[in-house]
This record gives structure tokens, C-alpha cells and sequence, in this order.
């Protein structure tokens, strides 16, 4: 970087009125070790005095006076460590626009040159000394595959000798598989019979543990699902998304089932936390981790963690699947169901009770009749009067003529009389009127008669129309 300094003068002395000045390359080019932009920096002046650390180079200065460019100089700053303006603009002058970037150019185009030729020197001599490893490794490949050749004529010939044993154990299996059948507990093979195998009767085995009873059909458990709890409200919807996710109790047996299953950004995820099932319909704690679905042509999987939550597995974004887990309570059905043939009115308990006639009637007997019987003096808190004439504290009604009266109105929500109105619109149509408009007055001007007035609204001289 070469530091330059000067004062901004004009004619009768220093230029106080500059408070900044923009410095840019005068071209963008090439700079050891980058690029070097045409983009201009600002830089404060105090006093009328330039103060700039400037790379090499053509570049060009604008002084800034009152916050818009006010005039611009050429320089050119030498690589000598300081450099005065007025030397920096008598260097632009001479050297020309373009001549100092051009040797700058040149010496980079030079350095760029001579860097390439070491580059390709070094690698001739590389590519030289690979090329010599290849020929050695060449010569030790051609010995090693002759000796290959020979180690390869020898295990040919050992595998052919070894097919043609293996031919022959071979037709010996086959033989035998032919030959071999049962006849009652004699066993025959390749023609020979064995004498009878089975032994005398052995003595009758000590009975054992009676087993858990099995679920039963119609008569015991129902088989039809009793209780379905819809899953999609909530399932992870920023994960998944699903066209059915149910959770069934048929019986004892639970269903959790899936249809168009989508990943919507990510491969697997837990679907539904496990914490939102009803415990009663959790499986047991050893069945958690064999309880995974595999469905054909479908991708991915459904599968319960040890943990209880319910995982999707190997499901590729945007494809769909559909499954289903099913798992036994380990006590049957949460709650016992009452045999087909059992379950009539009076057994089932917890019922609602019904209404009777009597509470019935005793309801309707306090609601208004649908038929208005009402008059106006039922009605609490209103006023028993109306009438047409404008009277306070009266109900408003119509007259004969459907007409009603008001009094004269006096606030902007009051209702406005036929008086009021015809008040304003006399105001209105008096005259003289006054008419306005940009320039002189017009030859004709609509509504106006003799006798009103113009104003020219841009002398504000006013006119008195005499003619129409």
C-alpha cells in the first residue's frame, strides 16, 4: 500500500467545502494474490486535506462537496511507500490512461507464465519416474503369470478329477432318495428292509396343567368391534400424513391400522406418542418388541418400540403404505360384553333413565303458547301510550295516511322533518350564487343565472355575471 497525501484547493485557497472524496481503480484487474475491483470507497477530508492508503496503480479520485461529486481526477500511485497528490495526478498525466495498466498486465501475464512452466517441469519429471515404477511392476507381472499359467494347467485337471467324483456321489444320493420307502414301521433302502421299529407301548404319561381358557365367539366375547378411536387428530401432521389411522377393540384382540400412510419429510418418525392410548388397551410389556408389520408391495413398516411408541420405518418420502398391528390384552376384553342372546333392556346397566309423561307435561305446561296472545300492556317496563302526533315518551305509530310525526330536529341523529328540509333547501337555491374556477370565467357555466358571481381562483379576482 502506498500512502498519499495533499490539499484540495480551489482558486482563492483551500477547498474547506469538500467533506469527503470516493476513490476507485480506475479498471478492475488483476492484483497479486486476487482481483482488484472498480468499486469506489469513501474516505473523510478535514480541512481540505487528502489522507489515503492506495494500492499500485491507475485509479481515480472524486472530491464530494455538500453530498454530490463535484469534480474528479486521474492518478496514478507509484509502489514507493508515500507519494504527494500533485506527483500522483502529474504521473496520470504523462504515463497516459491506460499505459500503467498495461505494464501491470504484462509483468502479472510474465509471473503467470514462468509460474506454469516450473508447474510442468516438475510434473515431466514425476510422470518420468512413475513411468519407470510401470515398467519394473510390467516385468515382475509377466514372470508371475507364467508361473499363474502353470498353477492353473494343475488345478484344471484336480477339478476335473473332483466333478467326476462329485458325479458319482451324486448318482448314489439320487439312487438312494429313489430307493428308500416306509412300510408300516419298516424302513426299506436300496432293497434292503429293516425288521420292524416300533418298541412295546410305554405306560401312560402323568396329565398335565390345565390351560388358560381361549377366547370365545358369539357366546363369550363379540366379535364385532365395540370400541374405535380415531387416531388422525393426533398423529404427528408436520410428519405424516394419512387417509385412516384407527385404534379397534374387537374383543380381546386391538387393531391398529394404517391406510396411505406418507412420510412428508422424512424417512421414519414416531407416528403417534404413545402416551395418547388408553391404557387399557396397551399390550403386554413382552410383546412390545415383536410387534412389527411387513406388507407386501408396500414400502416401509409399522412398528412398536420398547418403549410403547409406534414407529414408521423404512418409508420413503411421498410413497404410501398400508398396514396394521394386532396384539392380544393380557386379560381378555377390558370389559365383559353380554352374550348375543342375553343382552336385552332390563340387564343392561348404567342405562339413562327415561323421561315420564308426567315430567313431561309439567315442563310444557310452564312454555309460552306458540299463538302471540300477548297485548301491549303485558309487555313490563314499556310505554302503554302511541300515537302519530310527535309526543314524548310515546310509542311511534301511523296515522290514517301512513304519516308519523317528529319534533324539529336539533343533533345529527335526530330523524329530519319535512320543515328542516325545506329550510336547507331554500338556503340552497338562494342567490346570488357563487361559482370558482382556475382562470377567467368561462362563456358558459351551468346553473349559474344573472346576477351571481365568479371567482378566479388563481388572481382571486371575482366577477359578477351579468349574462348568461
Amino acid at each position: 500500500m502506498t500512502r498519499v497525501q495533499g490539499d484540495l484547493k480551489i482558486i482563492t485557497g483551500t477547498a474547506e467545502a469538500a467533506t469527503e472524496v470516493r476513490v476507485r481503480s480506475k479498471v478492475s484487474r488483476p492484483v497479486p494474490g486476487g482481483w482488484l475491483m472498480d468499486m469506489s470507497d469513501r474516505r473523510p477530508v478535514f480541512d481540505g486535506k487528502v489522507d489515503l492508503e492506495l494500492l499500485p496503480g491507475a485509479c481515480v479520485l472524486v472530491a464530494i462537496s455538500g453530498g454530490l461529486p463535484s469534480e474528479a481526477v486521474d492518478l496514478i500511485v507509484p509502489e514507493s511507500g508515500t507519494a504527494s497528490l500533485e506527483a500522483c495526478i502529474r504521473a496520470a498525466e504523462a504515463a497516459g490512461d491506460l499505459e500503467r495498466d498495461a505494464l501491470d498486465e504484462l509483468r502479472a501475464e510474465m509471473a503467470r507464465s514462468i509460474d506454469g512452466a516450473l508447474g510442468s517441469a516438475s510434473a515431466a519429471a514425476s510422470s518420468a519416474k512413475a513411468a519407470k515404477s510401470d515398467a519394473d511392476r510390467a516385468q515382475s507381472s509377466a514372470e508371475a503369470a507364467s508361473r499363474s499359467a502353470t498353477s492353473a494347467a494343475g488345478s484344471a485337471s484336480a477339478a476335473s478329477k473332483s466333478a467326476a467324483s462329485a458325479k458319482g456321489d451324486a448318482d448314489r444320493a439320487a439312487n438312494v432318495a429313489s430307493s428308500t420307502s416306509w412300510s408300516g414301521d419298516r424302513l426299506t433302502v436300496n432293497g434292503r428292509t429293516s425288521p420292524p421299529l416300533t418298541g412295546p407301548r410305554g405306560e401312560r404319561g402323568a396329565r398335565g396343567e390345565r390351560g388358560e381358557p381361549g377366547y370365545k365367539g358369539v357366546d363369550g366375547w363379540a366379535t364385532t368391534p365395540v370400541e374405535t378411536i380415531d387416531l388422525l387428530p393426533i398423529m404427528d401432521a408436520k410428519m405424516f400424513s394419512a387417509g385412516k389411522a384407527t385404534l379397534t377393540r374387537c374383543g380381546g384382540a386391538v387393531f391398529l391400522t394404517v391406510t396411505n400412510l406418507k412420510a412428508l419429510k422424512d424417512t421414519w418418525g414416531t407416528m403417534i406418542p404413545w402416551d395418547v392410548f388408553p391404557n387399557r388397551l396397551k399390550p403386554s410389556v413382552d410383546v412390545w418388541g415383536t410387534l412389527v408389520s411387513w406388507v407386501v408391495n408396500d414400502s416401509g413398516r409399522l412398528a412398536m418400540h420398547e418403549s410403547g411408541a409406534v414407529y414408521v420405518d423404512s418409508l420413503q418420502v411421498g410413497q404410501p403404505y398400508n398396514g396394521s398391528l394386532v396384539w392380544w390384552l393380557p386379560d381378555g376384553a377390558p370389559v365383559p360384553i353380554p352374550k348375543v342372546n342375553e343382552a336385552t333392556w332390563d340387564r343392561i346397566t348404567g342405562k339413562p333413565d327415561l323421561p315420564t309423561k308426567a315430567y313431561v307435561d309439567g315442563v310444557a305446561a310452564g312454555k309460552a303458547d306458540v299463538a302471540h296472545k300477548h297485548t301491549l300492556a303485558d309487555v313490563t317496563d314499556a310505554p302503554n301510550l302511541h300515537t302519530s302526533a310527535a309526543v314524548k315518551n310515546t310509542l311511534v305509530s301511523r296515522d290514517g295516511y301512513g304519516r308519523a310525526q317528529f319534533a324539529t330536529p336539533t343533533s345529527t341523529g335526530h330523524a329530519a322533518t319535512k320543515g328542516y328540509v325545506d329550510e336547507v333547501r331554500a338556503l340552497a337555491e338562494s342567490r346570488p350564487a357563487l361559482f370558482s374556477g382556475a382562470g377567467s370565467p368561462p362563456s358558459t357555466i351551468p346553473g349559474a343565472v344573472v346576477g351571481d358571481y365568479y371567482l378566479d381562483e388563481t388572481t382571486m379576482e371575482l366577477h359578477k355575471i351579468t349574462g348568461v
